[in-house]
């Protein structure tokens, strides 16, 4: 992540996006260039870029001890929050292909999602146990299931512990994964049919985060708040972009409060915020939104559904400052 400006480019600079081959090298350049910033918010917990590689690294040694090989696939059902984020970029690094997978799936549908991916490995936490034990007892491809909040041995040898991070732990190399390897499967919702696992390779997930990132220009002073399920691509580039830059990402588990949502974003100075029609038609209906200290947003993105013109001119008229991209 060179400070120099490209000299290709108009003046534009440089991110760990313009050299990188795999999507957890951008990280690894923030982390030299920005260790001591704060990479993620979540709730009452930060974490610096150093910190967070502490994670990645901590989870890709217990990745490693449980024997994962490349291109073994990784379910992630997690929420939004530090441990997703680094058991995303842990599983990147090891040349394993991820799975990231809503939290609120279901017993059934997880299953069906496990044994369709052919999953030898699932990352979740203890609050999702109702729909992760069920469905650990009938899948015979997972063998090992890596639990955040589990607090010690149970009746099944599968479930271990979510590894803590320590410093010294073993260093994350650059991988010598190629380019077109499979990176991850991120399924579709499913509103059509049954969910369908799309076949990402690192050069597809690089070349759409650099052509996102050439017409955004999202910054290293930027705030971005993400309430967006890290499941789909939508919320997932808001991670692997911001931290490219040098972002700051204020992740939020839902958008189920969304005055509160609000409350964040003021309070975090929040300068980019990812929605999608029906978060904006919930802030429409809600009066008050002008007690929010709000001045800092300077850009605002909708995707996943046609935005409104009602919606397009009350975003414009209630964000003056901001830019919109639909």
């Amino acid at each position: 992540a060179s400070p120099c400006r490209h000299p290709g480019a108009g003046g534009r600079r440089m991110t760990g996006l313009d050299d990188a081959r795999l999507l957890h090298q951008p990280l690894l350049a923030a982390v030299r260039r920005w260790p001591d910033k704060t990479a993620l918010v979540c709730g009452p917990r930060h974490a610096t870029y150093a910190q967070l590689l502490r994670e990645v690294e901590a989870v890709a040694a217990a990745l490693r001890e449980r024997g994962l090989q490349p291109g073994d696939r990784v379910a992630l059902l997690l929420d939004n929050g530090v441990e997703m984020v680094a058991a995303l970029y842990a599983v990147l690094s090891l040349g394993a292909v991820m799975v990231p997978l809503h939290p609120l799936t279901k017993a059934p549908k997880l299953a069906r999602l496990l044994d369709d991916a052919g999953a030898a490995m699932l990352l979740t936490q203890s609050s999702l146990q109702p729909a992760w034990r069920e469905t650990l007892a009938g899948c015979a491809c997972v063998h090992s299931c890596l639990v955040a909040g589990h607090d010690g041995p149970g009746d099944e040898p599968r479930v271990l512990p979510w590894p803590a991070a320590t410093p010294g732990g073993p260093a994350l190399d650059g991988g010598s994964a190629a380019e077109d390897a499979l990176a991850a499967l991120i399924y579709t919702s499913g509103t059509t049919g049954s969910p369908k696992g799309v076949m990402l390779s690192h050069r597809n997930m690089l070349s759409a985060a650099h052509s996102v990132q050439a017409y955004l220009g999202l910054r290293e002073d930027d705030v971005i708040l993400s309430a967006l399920p890290l499941a789909f691509s939508y919320g997932l580039y808001q991670v692997l972009i911001g931290l490219a830059v040098g972002a700051t990402v204020v992740l939020e588990r839902s958008f189920s409060f969304p005055a509160r949502v609000l409350q964040t974003m003021a309070t975090h100075r929040a300068t980019v915020f990812p929605g999608v029609p029906t978060m904006f038609a919930q802030w429409m209906g809600m009066s008050g939104l002008q007690h929010h200290a709000l001045d800092a947003l300077r850009l605002v993105t909708s995707a996943a559904a046609p935005l409104p013109l009602a919606q397009i001119r009350w975003l414009r008229a209630t964000f003056p400052q901001a830019r919109l991209y639909s």
